[in-house]
């Protein structure tokens, strides 16, 4: 948690968002692991971690940097 906590603060002095994406992966993934070493919870857990690495972090990110993108061409 802490790397996400001084993340978000070099965030507000480096103005890019390069780092968002990684950082809240990191942070959401810290609730699986505990899960990750009993061999039954292991392949449900693992399987919810792709699932919220596409869902909740690479399309939201993609998307919205093509949505910024539009921003510049008008």
């Amino acid at each position: 948690m802490c790397y996400v906590v001084l993340g978000s603060i070099g965030l507000m002095f480096n103005l890019a968002h390069s780092t968002l994406g990684g950082m809240l992966f990191v942070a959401s993934a810290a609730l699986a692991v505990p899960h990750l070493g009993c061999e039954v919870r292991a392949r449900r857990a693992g399987a919810w971690l792709r699932t919220f690495l596409v869902l909740a972090v690479l399309v939201p990110i993609y998307l919205l940097a093509g949505v910024s993108k539009l921003r510049y061409m008008g």
